[in-house]
């Protein structure tokens, strides 16, 4: 069985399982989509509707991309939380 690949299609056999997924809290500096991509990862997709500027909303980083992960996760893009 194949461990989760999020972001690619699945191929051969897969079942269901649970991911961490890290997530950085973040303020709109315009109109912003759920799911909408950008550099690090994508606007909450679960919102049901538009985050507008000044605004707080979920950044979910994209997968493979997270460098350390224990609840506490650190980035490239974002500087270590105090």
């Amino acid at each position: 069985m194949n461990e989760p690949n999020i972001g690619r299609v699945i191929e051969g056999a897969a079942r269901r399982d649970a991911i961490h997924v890290a997530v950085a809290p973040m303020t709109a500096i315009r109109r912003m989509q759920p799911g909408e991509h950008l550099a690090n990862g994508i606007v909450d997709p679960f919102l049901k509707e538009p985050v507008e500027p000044g605004q707080r909303y979920w950044l979910f980083l994209y997968p493979k991309t997270v460098t350390a992960l224990r609840h506490v996760w650190t980035h490239p893009a974002f500087g270590d939380e105090t």
